[in-house]
């Protein structure tokens, strides 16, 4: 395989390892941006596979390209040339309506090609706000006979996790939390006000809106608070740039998945009571500061899950 590419991810591996990471993934990301290679068109690339698994790792992501909704020559096409290359996770990145409309059709593909399949969903906000996205995959997850992973998401991956995904990544960054769609070209560019994560809302937040959430909600019983190592037992509103953010955001949503996973037995209930408490903490601030808090659909959509 290329020399220099290798090379750059025989460094990315080393830090990994560094940092006591175990399996990882290498995404090419072909299927995003505004030249975004299609499926149905695109023959995937074993050497891709083969320079991950040279690093010692026992799987090895595909190198594929979009599959649009009903594009069922490319997703024929990306899941059998998967199954022919040994170690191989099929990435899926798919239209948001594979999932929310199509799961049946999707998950006998997928169990008909035998091979293990990272979903990556494309939507303009936030794919898992539909409730028909959240009912279409955990049916995927459910009558799956293969592993299936999610990738690229928000805190929806912690969902997945608690419905048996075997594996789930939240991306460091608004643009990696889904595919944009070609339409919108993805998030503003430039500087942006740092967020934070706030754990009694499961959501994202500007740090100057918590400043005015917490000025408002000061009589309140909301926990706002950190008790996590990162603030020392602080209010979150004493966090003040984007590392302190960082962290704090990273340990927070690290928390929520030892208490969401603590019992495997419960997973699943835990985390829709989780995004019940959620959804109620986010409606209380909506009422009090509105447009700058809006409450984020995926909680409503998960809290209101078919078991």
């Amino acid at each position: 395989y290329c020399a220099a590419r290798q090379a750059q991810m025989t460094e990315i591996a080393r830090v990994h390892r560094s940092l006591d990471g175990a399996q990882a993934l290498f995404d090419r990301e072909l299927y995003s941006g505004k030249a975004r290679l299609f499926a149905s068109g695109h023959d995937l690339d074993p050497g891709w596979v083969i320079a991950q698994r040279r690093l010692g790792f026992q799987y090895g992501l595909t190198d594929s390209g979009f599959i649009d909704d009903g594009d069922h020559t490319g997703l024929a096409r990306t899941l059998g040339q998967a199954s022919l290359i040994d170690g191989s996770i099929a990435a899926l990145p798919v239209a948001s309506k594979w999932v929310a409309s199509h799961a049946a059709e999707l998950v006998e593909a997928i169990n008909r090609a035998g091979v293990p399949v990272a979903l990556m969903l494309e939507h303009s906000s936030d794919p898992f706000g539909s409730a028909r996205t959240v009912n279409g995959f955990l049916s995927i997850l459910r009558d799956s006979s293969v592993p299936v992973l999610l990738l690229r998401s928000d805190t929806s991956a912690i969902g997945a996790l608690a419905n048996g995904a075997a594996h789930a990544a939240i991306g460091p960054s608004t643009s990696r939390r889904h595919i944009f769609p070609q339409t919108n070209g993805g998030p503003p560019s430039g500087p942006r006000e740092p967020s934070a994560y706030v754990l009694s809302a499961m959501s994202y937040r500007k740090l100057s809106t918590i400043n005015h959430a917490i000025a408002a909600s000061a009589d309140d019983e909301i926990p706002w608070v950190c008790k996590l190592p990162c603030c020392c037992g602080n209010r979150i509103d004493q966090i003040t740039n984007s590392y302190e953010a960082m962290r704090h955001s990273l340990a927070s949503q690290q928390a929520l998945v030892s208490d969401v996973l603590a019992d495997p037995r419960q997973a699943s209930v835990q985390w829709q009571a989780r995004s019940a408490h959620a959804l109620s903490i986010n409606l209380e601030m909506n009422s009090k500061i509105m447009s700058t808090w809006p409450v984020p659909a995926y909680l409503n959509a998960w809290a209101n899950a078919s078991r």
